[in-house]
């Protein structure tokens, strides 16, 4: 079986030391919405909250994954920098804002969890929609996987499928993150390990943070590890059987020209 992959995270936006929220009183830095992303090469760009959101287009090998990430990154700094050029685009999991600037952003900015996601380790139940009124907002690293085409998201096929790919993408690609990502603070609103949306292309897993985009080598492992997984999937084998290992020792390659760290 052919597979497609693709991603949504959440990137902040700083000025110096201090959060930016994406979305200002003088209107948005970037186009696009939530139900209306802009269409860029490779995907498309869109604020989310506080937060820089982008998608990247499916593809089924890692060239396509990394290229595409690259060059959407690259037009939503390029965008940003024409509204005002002193923003940096960071990977962060958690962006802890100054408490009076938090304060002062519009209600609608703010809000969280506008649809559902569910939980593969307690059958698929709903997971609570986060509250919280502290002044940090948490960046995601979603991963798309698709296998099928208009499936039904909520039938009950489906979500055992969904569920089957996310408690084995949680047995080694969420376990590899914590090599790259030390960060606790986003569980307490996203991230818990089995959570995931059913699509009727197949399923979005959401344990993920940012972190893993902020290095060459996180973006390959973080690729070679779901395309083993479906792999060994459909191959009957319901388990991964050969894993990237991420050596946290190894030296790493950052992406200055994307991310500006």
């Amino acid at each position: 079986m052919a597979f497609k992959y693709g991603c949504d995270p959440e990137l902040f936006l700083k000025v110096g030391t201090e959060f930016i929220s994406a979305e200002t009183k003088d209107g948005p830095l970037i186009p696009g919405t939530k139900a209306n992303p802009f269409p860029v090469r490779g995907g498309a760009i869109q604020v989310d909250g506080v937060a820089a959101e982008f998608n990247i287009n499916p593809t089924t090998n890692f060239e396509g994954f990394f290229g595409n990430i690259k060059s959407v990154v690259q037009t939503l700094r390029q965008t940003i920098h024409k509204r005002n050029p002193h923003v940096v685009l960071t990977a962060t999991p958690t962006a802890m804002f100054k408490q009076t600037y938090f304060k002062s952003l519009p209600e609608k900015t703010l809000e969280l969890g506008c649809e559902p996601d569910y939980n593969a380790n307690n059958g698929g139940k709903a997971n609570p929609r986060p509250s919280t009124d502290k002044p940090f907002r948490t960046g995601s690293g979603h991963i798309h996987i698709g296998w099928t085409d208009n499936a039904d998201p909520l039938s009950d096929g489906h979500m055992l499928d969904c569920m089957l790919v996310v408690k084995e993408l949680d047995r080694y690609l969420y376990a590899a993150s914590k090599g790259w990502d030390s960060d606790t603070q986003r569980q307490e609103l996203y991230g818990k390990p089995g959570s995931f949306r059913p699509k009727k292309y197949g399923v979005e897993y959401r344990p993920l943070s940012n972190a893993w985009l902020r290095k060459p080598d996180t973006i390959k492992t973080v690729f070679t590890i779901v395309q083993g997984v479906m792999k060994s999937i459909d191959s009957g084998k319901h388990t991964f059987d050969d894993p990237y290992i991420y050596d946290k020792d190894k030296p790493h390659e950052c992406i200055a020209s994307m991310f500006g760290e």
